[in-house]
């Protein structure tokens, strides 16, 4: 057993909200997700890594973490 890294990465920019350039953000979307598609990762996991992990973490997200044994 190890660490549970499909519900426990979150995306992210290192980008500054008043000067938020969309064009980058789309564009490492798409290499993220070419390396997921590379990788054979299933939408749950892509789903849990743009949003789900981060609204767990919040607080707010009605999906629970599923434990890994």
């Amino acid at each position: 057993m190890g660490y549970n890294i499909e519900q426990n990465v979150l995306f992210g920019l290192d980008s500054i909200t008043n000067n938020y350039d969309h064009k980058l953000a789309k564009e490492w979307i798409g290499r993220d997700n070419e390396i997921y598609k590379s990788l054979g990762l299933d939408m749950g996991v892509i789903v849990n890594i743009y949003s789900e992990n981060l609204k767990r973490f919040l607080g707010i997200s009605r999906v629970k973490e599923e434990v890994k044994k």
